[in-house]
């Protein structure tokens, strides 16, 4: 048994525990029958306090710390918030049912701190001296050099400084480059990148803009700060002196959140829109021949492809002389249906499916095909660190046809500034426009 799993069983045990003797305690091991439902429902909190560990990523680093337990506390306290709902729920209905609120308040308290406490031991038992990640330095100047002579002995105990790329830095290898950089990261197996004072904009470009964004992490000293605060957030190192280009600007507890939102929005969706549905199906069929819906490759989160799916709005075949390309304002390619259906957003309605399986999320940057991925530059790297979305920042700030660097503005605004406050805005928006037909084509 690796120590992932045992301490996602050591978790669900703890919490079984605590669970358990909440009750009993509190009324000396003889719990009444009123309360015998709601002691069978708090048994199964550990399974959700479980479930909300993983959608938090409690157990991806196989360490403790403070953002770890913090995790442990919000995941205890969704789970018994979750129980609370339903127990308040059953009670109107049935009123001999009865609940201890005291009890959930103590059991949602306890629950964390035991866990945190296991986590903490086997952390201590399995103890495995971790591998230094290997660092490569690039755009070191002179000027740079009080720096790193300074601060070098606090970098070589994080990192295993594989070499520089640039001015010579005390005894470090420098490293000549014969090839592009990226198969320098690849021959040393190089994970993380210190930038210096001499790096470009447009050297940082090329990693911002690359899929290498979601495997490299971009340091930098604090003389190039200014060089990468433009392109997102950037966060203190506490052990060494360095600062981080945030390659997780979503945090978990905004993901979660953001899931569930998710979820609960592509439900209610498809529901509503079912019988609408039926009737576009009807009305596109008939307007022209082809398949009613519309299937395509797309390219989401970290560069997976999936396929989307849409209300079918051009002719069947449309791109078959021409190749990929995008839509325009009055595009000759969409149909009369289409056109309705284009500029009232209904077309988007089926893509509900692509985020209840996870491939999307209701807000995010539009997904774009691969052929234009690989054409614009801009499109690519940072901009997948979060789900596509079927509706943006971007979709309903811009006209119809931004330009794919201003589509990134808007993109990298929405990453770098993301809460659930900004996604619901968006989607308020979003309403409005398919209300009112503007900003759609």
């Amino acid at each position: 048994m690796n120590k992932k799993t045992l301490t996602v069983l050591s978790d669900l045990i703890a919490a079984e525990v605590i669970a358990f003797f909440a009750y009993n305690i509190k009324f000396g091991f003889a719990v009444p029958e009123s309360h015998g439902t709601a002691f069978i429902a708090m048994l199964s909190v550990p399974a959700l306090f479980i479930i909300f560990n993983l959608f938090l990523g409690v157990y991806a680093e196989g360490y403790i710390d403070l953002d770890i337990m913090g995790n442990l506390f919000i995941s205890s306290a969704l789970s018994h918030a979750v129980l609370l709902v339903i127990l308040v729920i059953v009670r109107i209905y049935v009123k001999t049912i009865e609940y201890s609120t005291v009890i959930l308040l103590l059991s949602a308290l306890f629950i964390p701190i035991l866990c945190s406490l296991v986590h903490l031991l086997l952390s201590n038992i399995f103890y495995i001296p971790r591998e230094k990640p290997r660092i490569l330095i690039c755009g070191a100047e002179k000027d740079d050099a009080e720096f790193f002579e300074k601060n070098m002995r606090f970098i070589k105990k994080e990192y295993s400084v594989s070499g520089v790329i640039g001015s010579r830095i005390g005894d470090i290898p420098p490293i000549e480059r014969e090839g592009d950089i990226f198969s320098v990261i690849e021959q040393y197996g190089i994970t993380k990148i210190l930038f210096g004072s001499g790096v470009t904009s447009a050297e940082i470009e090329r990693f911002v803009y690359s899929s290498s964004i979601f495997s490299l992490s971009l340091l930098f000293i604090p003389g190039a700060y200014e060089k990468i605060s433009e392109w997102g957030k950037v966060k203190p190192l506490s052990s060494v002196p360095l600062f981080e280009l945030d390659t997780k600007p979503v945090k978990s507890f905004d993901l979660l959140l953001q899931r569930i939102f998710d979820i609960v929005i592509s439900l209610t969706a498809l529901i509503v829109f079912l019988p609408f549905g039926l009737l576009f199906s009807f009305l596109i069929a008939v307007d022209s021949p082809g398949p009613v819906f519309f299937r395509q490759v797309r390219t989401g989160r970290y560069g997976k492809k999936y396929n989307i799916i849409k209300f079918r709005t051009m002719f069947k075949d449309a791109e078959s002389a021409t190749g990929p390309q995008w839509a325009e304002e009055n595009d000759r390619r969409v149909t009369k249906v289409g056109r309705f259906l284009r500029r009232s957003g209904i077309d988007e309605i089926p893509q509900f499916l692509n985020v209840l399986i996870g491939q999307m999320s209701v807000v995010g940057p539009r997904p774009e095909r691969p052929y234009f991925i690989e054409k614009h530059t801009v499109l690519k790297g940072i901009r997948m660190l979060v789900l596509p979305g079927i509706t943006g920042l971007a979709q309903v700030s811009g006209s119809y046809d931004l330009k794919p660097e201003e589509k990134f503005k808007y993109d990298l605004y929405f990453i770098n500034h993301f809460s659930m406050i900004l996604y619901f805005l968006i989607i308020i928006k979003t309403v409005f426009i398919m209300l009112t037909g503007k900003g759609k084509r």
